[in-house]
Order: C-alpha cells, then sequence, then structure tokens
C-alpha cells in the first residue's frame, strides 16, 4: 500500500486505475436497491412520484394515498412554479448578454 503526504493511502486511486484497464460496459442491471417509505410523505412528494408514473397503491395503503383534490393542488403549484422559472431574468437579475458586456 503506498502512502501519499497528506497520510492517505491511496488504494482508491490504484483500483481505478487497474478498472479502467479493464474491458467495461453494462449489463442494464440495478446495482443499488432499496425502497422509499411512502407512507408520510408529503402529498407534493407523493405526486412528484406519480407524475414519475409509481404506482402508490403498490407501495403504500389506499386509504393513504391523497384524494384528487391534494392532486390538483399540486398540479396547480406545479404551473405556478414552471410559469414563474419561465417569466425569470437569466442569472441574477439580467440577461446572459447584459451579464457578458
Amino acid at each position: 500500500m503506498t502512502r501519499h503526504g497528506d497520510g492517505t493511502t491511496g488504494g482508491d486511486r490504484q483500483i481505478l486505475q487497474r478498472v479502467m484497464q479493464r474491458p467495461w460496459g453494462t449489463n442494464a442491471a440495478h446495482t443499488v436497491y432499496y425502497r422509499q417509505n411512502l407512507v408520510g410523505q408529503s402529498a407534493y412528494m407523493l405526486w412528484r412520484f406519480r407524475c414519475a408514473g409509481v404506482d402508490l397503491a403498490r407501495y403504500m395503503p389506499v386509504e393513504a394515498i391523497p384524494g384528487e383534490t391534494q392532486w390538483q393542488k399540486c398540479a396547480e403549484y406545479d404551473r405556478r412554479q414552471h410559469a414563474s422559472n419561465a417569466t425569470a431574468p437569466e442569472g441574477p437579475g439580467m440577461s446572459l448578454d447584459a451579464q457578458r458586456n
């Protein structure tokens, strides 16, 4: 094991160098598995999961899933955010052209 001046061993660097020399690719398999507990999450977070195609009923009790009124509030919030971002100036209060000058 090599030692560097800062006291680290450099083991990560050595492994990286060896791995970089190997042929590589993907098998399209997931390498990280985790499960998010959806019960107790904010309605907006559940909305974002729902928009991403997550079947909430598969991961939480149906009675814990917000109703249509709450989904409409989340959708309206997203519309307002999108509208305000679309009209926001570029950069800190000025256009990109003004920043370049």
